[in-house]
């Protein structure tokens, strides 16, 4: 992965926030409540995306082989999309 990322989750506010650290060491945040403000959906489409990378994790992680290349970009790729949204909401 050439990006990396951090997923908080505060359940008992209902709250997501995603960090995303670029190669050149730019920031881009993406939180559920600033979302929200752009498309009432979106808190909703972040809870299933946290669970997604949760899942994804355990099974990648937990199949007792090394993560390959492909499996980095395929994650990766699953990772950016609250980032690629973000960036079609508001533009």
């Amino acid at each position: 992965m050439t990006d990396s990322y951090i997923l908080y989750s505060n359940e008992k506010d209902n709250q997501h926030i995603f960090i995303r650290k670029e190669a050149d060491g730019k920031e881009t945040v993406v939180s559920s409540r600033e979302m929200e403000l752009y498309s009432k959906s979106y808190p909703t489409t972040m809870d299933l995306h946290h669970a997604l990378i949760r899942f994804m994790f355990d099974v990648v992680d937990g199949s007792g082989t090394r993560r390959s290349t492909v499996d980095d970009d395929k994650m990766e790729s699953i990772l950016s999309v609250p980032f690629d949204k973000m960036k079609d909401i508001i533009g």
